[in-house]
């Protein structure tokens, strides 16, 4: 019958202990929910957001192995890069370590049982442990249950502090979203610009090595001297040198956009060809170089992309962006951070009342059985968390700097993306479409005049370079324009351009 004290003792105190669990639970499940209100995002992002994809939630090996199609769009790139970009999938894993210590903080401290067998006898220790001997040497035995009890407001401010921490994770992935984004964007239509040049370079080429096939023919009836030849041929090399680096940069941009998309290069998914544009992509180029239809050969590349230069417009508000970087990720994150340093500091402050430590004892004394409790209270006699307040004022004040510099580079990224937009189109307007057919007529000129013995080829070289330069130059702020309107919707965080 001595045992049934203990059973006795430590079924009350686990009864209270949980009942007051289950109670808090409640009363801050409730609070927190008024005060910890989630980030406002699109369902979309929701999605993005709140875990790993399944198919990497595994060890993420060395080397991922994306399918990638062997011609891709930006659309197709940017599903890829939200499935599969490295970058994100991190951030993801972030989320459900924020998540992990919010369990943690949400916490009830669990109660210690201590059972404890004294005064046996030495030589016989086991011989009727429950007997009464009648001496000053009884066996004795101590059941005991402890239970912590927080101060007031402790366990509430920490789960607090954790939510929003899994917010600021949350801001985290969309904010690798936005900036990852942005570089893919610009890396997919670096691609299509190095492909636009090289089809201008390869044309340039071949109209070239025609006039240089006639010039050797002329050379071998002795109609023109040799050193003709050689001056034109001299002038060929800027044309080789522009299809070689247009060759370099595609490829390089290729392997940064795998990079991005989570794939491996090397594994050939299409010829190195140039197919016909997509009909969802089929908006004419602005500089045609000749017939883009025909395939015409492309450097050794893993992928072939698909877009075109369009000219996009779109019609910026300046205040209106500015009052959208309220809403920006990284702007979203610092603020998050700065709930979450407010409500540890909260903790910190309610860290000055100490915890009780109840403890509930039975004890067999021979043939005695008692009860007893326990009371433990730390004594604030050496220190009263002075030191971990400061440290919790300096996190909520470097939290709250980090908000102010978040909004401002938000503010400057706005600006500086008007700007650009701004002189990008202004620059694009002044190679129309007729600007392009005036120096191609005038190239088209300079070789009539030669063949009728009216023009140097000199000037025809020099007339092909100049249309050369302004078709460039014409894809370049095609390029320009658009990259400006990406780095708009990276300084807001929306999308600009519509389907």
């Amino acid at each position: 019958m001595h045992l049934k004290y203990l059973l006795i003792a430590v079924f009350l105190l686990s009864a209270v202990s949980f009942a007051r669990a289950e109670t808090n639970k409640e009363a801050e499940h409730s609070t927190i929910t008024e005060t910890a209100s989630p980030i406002t995002k699109p369902i979309d992002q929701q999605v993005i957001i709140s875990g790993a994809n399944p198919s990497v939630c595994e060890v993420v090996p060395e080397l991922l192995t994306t399918e990638v199609p062997g011609t891709l769009t930006l659309n197709q790139a940017e599903e890829l890069f939200l499935n599969n970009n490295l970058a994100v999938i991190a951030a993801r894993y972030g989320v459900d370590v924020s998540t992990g210590l919010k369990i943690i903080a949400s916490y009830t401290p669990n109660p210690q049982l201590t059972l404890s067998a004294e005064q046996f006898n030495l030589r016989h220790p086991f011989m009727h442990p429950f007997e009464d001997r009648g001496s000053v040497d009884e066996n004795f035995y101590t059941g005991r249950v402890d239970q912590i009890f927080e101060a007031p407001g402790r366990k509430k401010y920490r789960t607090q502090a954790a939510i929003w921490q899994v917010q600021v994770s949350e801001a985290q992935v969309l904010d690798a979203i936005r900036t990852n984004l942005f570089q893919l964007k610009q890396i997919f239509y670096t691609a299509v610009l190095a492909r636009n040049n090289l089809l201008v370079a390869e044309e340039n080429i071949r109209t070239i090595s025609e006039t240089e096939e006639k010039l050797q023919k002329n050379v071998k009836g002795g109609n023109i001297a040799e050193a003709d030849l050689t001056r034109f041929q001299v002038g060929k090399i800027q044309f080789e040198s522009d299809r070689v680096t247009a060759k370099l940069t595609y490829v390089q941009s290729i392997r940064s956009l795998l990079n991005l998309i989570g794939a491996k290069s090397g594994a050939k998914g299409a010829k190195s060809l140039i197919a016909p544009v997509a009909a969802n992509e089929s908006a004419p180029a602005p500089t045609p170089a000749g017939d883009a239809s025909a395939k015409q050969p492309l450097p050794d590349a893993d992928v072939e992309v698909i877009g075109v230069l369009r000219k996009e417009t779109v019609e910026p508000d300046l205040l209106e962006l500015q009052r959208e970087t309220e809403n920006r990720s990284d702007v979203l994150a610092a603020r998050r951070a700065v709930d979450a340093a407010l409500a540890s500091l909260h903790y910190t402050r309610v860290g000055r009342y100490p915890d009780l430590t109840l403890g509930m004892e039975y004890q067999r004394n021979g043939p005695g059985n008692t009860v007893g409790l326990a009371l433990q209270l730390p004594l604030p006699i050496l220190h009263n968390q002075q030191g971990e307040m400061k440290q919790g004022e300096g996190q909520l004040a470097q939290a709250e700097t980090s908000l102010k510099q978040a909004r401002l580079q938000a503010l400057t990224d706005v600006d500086n993306g008007y700007k650009a937009y701004e002189t990008n189109l202004a620059l694009l307007n002044i190679y129309t479409s007729e600007t392009i057919d005036k120096a191609k007529e005038a190239y088209r000129i300079a070789r009539v005049l030669y063949d009728q013995g009216a023009g140097s080829r000199l000037d025809v070289l020099d007339a092909q370079r100049t249309y050369n330069a302004i078709r460039v130059a014409s894809n370049q702020a095609h390029f320009n324009l658009l990259v400006a309107i990406f780095q708009l919707e990276q300084a807001t965080g929306r999308k600009l351009i519509k389907e």
